[in-house]
């Protein structure tokens, strides 16, 4: 009986620790698509970059798409990189 205690104490202790560090990925991924934001180009309604490859590995397409539908900017994808136009007017 004491096993079957111990087994389930680490597996708890495991799903805790994958809990906690998936958490923590969300709040990096959150916070540098928010510093994406935080250019001095998005303010004056110029265009921002990420390299394709970066925005994958560090926020999402569908999380940088959110934020961008988020403030009615747009959003274009060419070539490797993510091109975003901080501009709340048509195209």
């Amino acid at each position: 009986m004491l096993a079957k205690h111990d087994s389930r104490s680490a597996m708890s202790g495991l799903w805790k620790s994958l809990l906690v560090s998936q958490t923590e990925r969300i709040l990096e991924m959150s916070e540098w698509i928010n510093n994406i934001f935080r250019a001095g180009a998005v303010n004056k309604g110029g265009v921002v970059r990420r390299q394709k490859a970066d925005v994958l590995k560090n926020g999402g397409y569908k999380a940088l798409l959110k934020e961008v539908k988020k403030r009615h900017f747009h959003l274009l994808r060419t070539g490797g990189q993510y091109i975003i136009i901080c501009n709340k007017g048509d195209l």
